[in-house]
């Protein structure tokens, strides 16, 4: 835990995350100052800032059943963090939004797929998000809108009828291209190649937000 004297100067600004420490207008951080917060996230910030305290940035990857989109974003965004030398920076899982697979191993094309690429996910089971997750990540990054939609039977509604979402963590993983258009489910499609491509450019996109 920082003093409240503590100060740290950013490029950008961030929303504030459950270890209580936040942002303000003029880019200084506070410990435990509330005040004049911009609601808009800017992560790049939020990792900077939790880099100069050493702290994790924790990711969640969602999907649906939790053994072909989200886990691929999960072992390949791993590898990449993992050849850039940054595997202490970040803390990296994925989860479902429904029960459908929970203890499932990764799809085999899916696991073919890393494997062709020196990616082991061995051990992988399917997990189902739980709302403690939540307080526990720093993004909870989805593959598609209807992810979004089921997170709301996790996280609940908000007043205004939007999923209750209020240190806005939760993305889309193509938001990050500057494309809001989802992540074809290959369980469905059977375009593996199609979502490799996707997610290798969403993830691009993402470790790149970092700095």
């Amino acid at each position: 835990m920082v003093n409240s004297g503590f100060s740290l100067k950013f490029t950008t600004e961030f929303t504030t995350f459950h270890e209580k420490k936040v942002v303000n207008r003029t880019g200084l951080c506070h410990a435990g100052d509330n005040r004049n917060i911009k609601k808009t996230p800017c992560f790049s910030g939020l990792f900077e800032y939790k880099k100069a305290l050493s702290f994790m940035v924790r990711i969640l990857f969602i999907c649906h059943g939790n053994i072909c989109r989200s886990p691929l974003a999960e072992f390949l965004f791993k590898d990449m963090v993992k050849k850039a030398g940054r595997e202490d920076e970040f803390e990296i899982a994925s989860a479902a939004t429904s029960y459908e697979e929970l203890g499932e191993p990764v799809y085999p094309p899916v696991r073919k797929l890393l494997s062709q690429r020196g990616i082991d996910c061995s051990g992988k089971r399917a997990y189902r998000m739980e709302k403690a997750d939540y307080n526990k990540y720093d993004l909870l990054i989805c593959m598609d809108s209807r992810n979004l939609r089921y997170l709301r039977n996790i996280l609940g509604t908000a007043p205004d009828g939007s999923l209750d979402d209020p240190e806005k963590k939760v993305r889309l993983l193509m938001s990050y291209t500057g494309d809001l258009r989802d992540v074809a489910d290959p369980y469905y499609s059977g375009d593996f190649a199609e979502t490799w491509q996707d997610i290798s450019e969403g993830l691009t996109a993402l470790m790149k937000s970092f700095g």
